[in-house]
């Protein structure tokens, strides 16, 4: 009789374990690594097409206007974006089917959490070691160049620069693909996890659907008809360009949520709640860019040395006014929770709309 190896023997069980057992262990199992790939494949895209989209947008903004650059830069970031919603959607959405197959609901859901957890670790690791290997190649750079050297940080001379630039690209490209991935499917995971009925458990996959719908309208709305002069370029203008898409989108998606929630079970308290919660992230965010704007006014006049040679209690004092500002983001998202229980106190369910 042939003997039959152990590797292919294991490969076998799992194998049959999987397509005809199927039991919960490997259900997740198989979710986990499903959801690890995505992820990585998010990121991985995201620092492919970040790559060669600094370089065209350099060339844009060299051979023509500023519009044709943000454009150019605008379609790479909105590349990403779309990539990341798509893996996510398609991968949470085709897991939920394929891995809860003639399975209890209670116990797909649970096969599902494995799938977040398995982006939740590539985010963690990317973002982790993306981060101390842009640390240590910015120190790196700094020290050999500036110290060392007596160059500058960035100059072409100085042959750090490329470790330091592939550390941003791992850390701020494929670490927030990753990072955004995850949040996105555990957004998503965790809505349909809080659902009663088949109705709100269906409810968060169409307006994930929806909204990546609305995003490709909203995308189309963004343009700007600054000439670009240098350091006289007028950036309120160019985040109006990108605000006008964002708002054009949420108005779009306020409407397609009312017609989703009205058709799938009559769910207008998570209506509500979907429109609470759009109102209150537009908010946060205008607010942190206002107060990041006048954190940094005030630490230029605020924080130099005289005071602080003074009295260190002065100094703390102003830290505090410092600290202050950064408060109004937390009162908005409180807010939010608390008029959400306020007026929905007999729906708890609904928080996940937010």
């Amino acid at each position: 009789m042939s003997r039959v190896s152990t590797p292919n023997t294991i490969l076998v069980f799992l194998l049959t374990n999987l397509l005809f057992d199927c039991s919960q262990g490997l259900r997740t199992a198989a979710a986990f690594i499903v959801g690890a790939l995505l992820s990585a494949s998010a990121g991985w895209y995201g620092m492919r097409v970040a790559t060669d989209g600094n370089v065209r947008t350099t060339v844009a903004c060299a051979e023509s206007d500023l519009n044709a650059g943000l454009t150019v830069a605008f379609t790479t970031g909105a590349c990403m974006g779309f990539t990341v919603v798509s893996l996510g959607l398609a991968g949470v959405s085709l897991t939920f089917l394929v891995m809860g197959y003639d399975y209890a609901d209670a116990n797909a859901m649970q096969v599902l959490a494995g799938f977040g957890f398995g982006a939740s670790s590539i985010a963690l690791f990317a973002r982790v070691a993306g981060g101390i290997y842009t640390k240590a190649a910015d120190v790196g750079a700094d020290l050999v160049g500036k110290v060392e050297a007596g160059i500058d940080e960035d100059d072409p001379h100085n042959p750090a620069v490329i470790a330091d630039n592939v550390g941003d690209n791992v850390g701020d490209v494929a670490g927030m693909g990753a990072d955004l991935f995850e949040s996105y499917v555990g957004s998503i995971i965790a809505a349909a996890t809080l659902a009663s009925n088949d109705a709100e458990r269906a409810l968060p996959f169409f307006l994930a659907a929806a909204g990546i719908i609305c995003s490709m309208i909203g995308y189309f709305a963004v343009s700007t008809s600054e000439s670009g002069n240098g350091w006289n370029t007028n950036l309120g203008a160019l985040m109006w360009a990108l605000e006008k898409g964002m708002y054009t989108a949420g108005v779009l998606f306020v409407a397609a949520a009312a017609a989703l929630c009205g058709a799938i079970g009559k769910q207008w308290d998570n209506f509500a709640c979907i429109v609470i919660g759009l109102v209150a992230g537009a908010l946060i965010g205008k607010v942190t860019e206002y107060c990041k704007f006048v954190n940094a006014c005030l630490r230029s006049l605020l924080f130099v040395p005289t005071p602080s040679q003074q009295s260190c209690g002065t100094a703390v004092v102003k830290l505090c006014i410092l600290f202050l500002f950064l408060s109004l983001p937390h009162l908005f998202m409180h807010l939010t929770f608390l008029s959400r229980f306020r007026f929905f106190p007999q729906s708890p369910r609904s928080t996940s709309s937010l």
